[in-house]
């Protein structure tokens, strides 16, 4: 902020909003599946760009016909494992 930069947290909402806005969740649910150690749990991973800059990774899964974000990735960040 004290730079003048815009913070990129309400923009990336945004994105993240409007991408699955315009999804019908009901005929193709996005992103692919997440394996931990080679086993899939209930959870998938979709690659959104707010820009011009790489794209992070936002984990959601789908519960009642809602979407639940767990985490969302910052493209440089170390993976957990």
């Amino acid at each position: 902020m004290e730079n003048g930069w815009i913070p990129i947290g309400g923009h990336l909402v945004e994105v993240i909003e409007s991408f699955f806005s315009c999804q019908d969740i009901f005929l193709y649910e996005p992103g692919r599946i997440v394996a931990i150690e080679g086993m899939t749990i209930d959870m998938r991973m979709v690659l959104i760009s707010p820009g011009k800059v790489d794209p992070y990774k936002v984990f959601y899964r789908l519960e009642e016909n809602q979407i639940q974000i767990y985490l969302v990735r910052h493209p440089h960040q170390k993976s957990l494992l």
